[in-house]
């Protein structure tokens, strides 16, 4: 850094050593607000280098979880009060991630101790992302400890080239640099032979990575060294864009790995790095008004689109708890009652029957349905968000907006089925509570616990069921040398008790919405309006200008989908802010899903009889015209999106199978495809868009 010039503190730090960095800083009075964190470091950074596993984290009960292991109280203090997501936002740090991805590189050391032979792979398997708000030690960590971890491990990973392309160029060529950054840190780095080249046997790597961290011992205060390094780094960018006048904007210097060591070692505080160099802030970044608060983000009203379809899911929980409770043993099972997918229709291989997933059409009041219809039938288009295009299945997106209470509890009723009415069950009655545990933990989240009492009263349910029996289902009688022979293509089992045991879920699931829909329901629009709200605001306090339109509908997407028909500006609305767009509805909320993608088979299949059963020829071919006709909605909704027919990489998926079977060109397909689809869009009658119903 010889071209670095100017009297300031961090230019002369800058000419300067390490060392000689870190005695100019204690001389000059600046190391003071180190002190805390230097101690630390240094502790942690000898536990690191010693092998300790200085975290914990993976899934724990179905969810991420992270801690750092072995601190002491006055540690986790100044981690919870430096490094809090709520603290760095009221020091101005509103670009301070909400969610990090914490790796084991942190810990690698203890791995290849624990595992030598395979502390590589288990250095690169042990990741999990977790949600910042509420836990300062992922910040602290992801801050502070990855880009240590990185620096301190550079050897090893350059060494073994555990990276490929252009990273691998990339850490091979930064070698040098990084190189030299150790050797100042008083690490012997001298005869790590780390840009040599090694053998693929297996020992001679393991031989390498021994040598190279027997050099990388503790020394006294290396925390404090590797701190000072970090601040390097960014004293180096800042020189490194800095105008003629000696002056740089944050948001000029900063891009998301500075941003990172800027929370690592200034708080997020950009006036308190500045200061600490020893330079005058650019004028562009001082201001005499307050940052823009956040206290909108914490709690908004619920918007009235959202209220009215809050109505509409209070019915359909009623109308799907009614069926459950009416179904007998001896009934068919409405397929379809809550759909698990966007497909209408659907090849049962075990019966050889086109199967219609409609049992919602077929089972709820009509004008449940019409509303559902109405309310549902739209969604936004990500490419001009301003575009409201058709969703091809408003069911779908309805239970997506009921989230896990519905999932969990029609979850519960199906289990039962499966295990009275063929053996199909993805779990058991007793089995439930871990099955849908994720479910179960987000209903805790929100409040709304399903109580033990309930889920213990469910898995003794399983006791009012009979001894499973088999059942021979679909017969077929052949002769092979003369001889007479039946054979049976599906067997199932069945079990008595179904309405005994089905009575105790219903009553257990209404005592659970008695005391908690309610508020639940409310929740979940919270649940998807605030981060939407959080996000604007944000972007806002930290840029001083609003999110792009995109960014924002990106950010809103399950909160204008699920509760909003679609209208990304009435998501702006919902927060209190500015809409930069009018919602243009171009897509067909009306069209009969069924009766469309019934119609596009049809012309698919050009009158040949479909074939179902896995043991005929024209299965194959079959099946496939059925999922190309499925993907009919998602199609339409592509073109009425781009407003054009769409080429083959916007519909990548739906013709790609069917022209492999056939050995055709996928484009001769997708001409093919779209002249049906058209024709069969045009069976139904044209609908006026107009105004987005909410």
């Amino acid at each position: 850094m010889s071209g670095i010039v100017g009297a300031a503190f961090g230019a002369r730090a800058l000419r300067s050593t390490l060392p000689v960095a870190l005695e100019l800083e204690r001389a000059e009075g600046r190391s003071g607000s180190f002190q805390r964190l230097d101690a630390l470091l240094n502790r942690l950074v000898e536990r690191m280098l010693a092998g300790d596993a200085i975290a914990e984290f993976g899934m724990e009960r179905n969810r991420p979880h992270f801690a750092l292991r072995g601190l002491e109280p006055e540690e986790r203090i100044f981690i919870d009060e430096q490094y809090a997501l709520s603290a760095l936002e009221e020091r101005g740090c509103f670009f301070a991630p909400e969610e990090v991805a914490l790796e084991g590189v942190i810990q690698f050391a203890h791995y290849h101790r624990g595992w030598s032979r395979f502390g590589a792979r288990a250095t690169e398997e042990a990741q999990v992302k977790i949600q910042t708000k509420g836990s300062p030690q992922s910040m602290f960590s992801w801050a502070v400890l990855t880009p240590i971890a990185e620096l301190l491990y550079s050897p090893i990973r350059v060494a073994g080239r555990f990276e490929r392309g252009r990273a691998l160029e990339k850490s091979v060529g930064g070698w040098p640099t990084t190189q030299a950054v150790l050797a100042d840190l008083g690490l012997d780095v001298t005869g790590m032979g780390v840009t040599e080249r090694t053998g693929r046997w297996h020992n001679q790597q393991l031989w390498r990575r021994e040598q190279i961290l027997a050099r990388l011992q503790y020394r006294p205060k290396l925390g404090t060294g590797l701190r000072a390094a970090l601040t390097r780094f960014l004293a180096e960018r800042y020189y490194a864009k800095v105008d003629k006048k000696g002056q740089v904007t944050r948001r000029r210097m900063l891009n998301r790995e500075y941003e990172q060591l800027l929370i690592a070692i200034f708080r997020g505080s950009w006036q308190d790095f500045v200061a600490y160099l020893g330079e005058q802030l650019h004028p562009d970044d001082i201001t005499d008004k307050p940052a823009p608060t956040l206290l909108k983000a914490q709690r908004v009203e619920l918007p009235s689109p959202a209220e009215v379809r809050l109505d509409v899911v209070r019915r359909h929980w009623l109308a799907v708890g009614q069926v459950e409770r009416a179904q007998r043993a001896t009934d068919l099972l409405p397929a379809g009652l809550v759909p698990e997918g966007d497909n209408y229709l659907y090849a049962d291989g075990r019966t050889g029957q086109l199967v219609v997933l409609d049992g919602w059409r077929l089972r709820f009041p009509p004008d449940l349905n019409s509303d559902i219809l109405r309310l549902w039938g739209s969604q936004y288009w990500p490419g001009q968000p301003q575009r409201v295009v058709t969703n091809p299945n408003p069911q779908l997106s309805l239970g997506g907006a009921a989230g896990p209470a519905l999932r969990f509890w029609h979850g519960a009723f199906l289990t039962l089925w499966y295990m009275c009415r063929g053996g199909w069950s993805r779990t058991t009655l007793r089995d439930l509570g871990r099955y849908y545990e994720r479910d179960l933990l987000e209903l805790h989240d929100l409040g709304c616990s399903v109580d033990r009492e309930s889920l213990d009263s469910i898995a003794n349910a399983e006791r009012l069921l009979g001894m499973p029996r088999e059942v021979a289902g679909k017969r077929e009688s052949i002769q092979s040398a003369g001889i007479q022979i039946e054979i049976s293509t599906e067997i199932t089992t069945e079990r008595d008790g179904f309405e005994r045991a089905r009575d105790v879920i219903s009553t257990a699931r209404d005592g659970w919405a008695l005391a908690h829909l309610e508020a639940y329901l409310e929740r979940r629009v919270q649940q998807v309006l605030e981060p939407a709200n959080r996000f604007y605001w944000r972007a806002i306090a930290d840029r001083g200008k609003p999110p792009t339109l995109k960014q924002f509908a990106s950010a809103a997407s399950a909160l204008t989908d699920d509760w909003l028909g679609g209208d990304v500006a009435a998501a702006y609305s919902a927060i209190g802010a500015d809409t930069p767009i009018a919602s243009e509805q171009v897509g067909r909320p009306a069209l009969p899903r069924i009766e469309f993608v019934q119609k596009v088979l049809e012309g698919l299949s050009t009158g040949q009889r479909l074939e179902f059963d896995p043991m005929k020829d024209r299965y194959r071919e079959s099946w496939d015209l059925v999922s190309m006709a499925n993907a009919g909605l998602r199609y339409l909704r592509v073109m009425e999106g781009i407003g054009s027919k769409p080429q083959l990489k916007a519909v990548h998926g739906i013709v790609e199978r069917y022209a492999e079977a056939r050995a055709v060109e996928p484009q001769e397909i997708l001409d093919w495809y779209a002249q049906v689809v058209e024709w069969a869009l045009a069976q139904f009658p044209t609908q006026d868009p107009g105004a987005l119903n909410r």
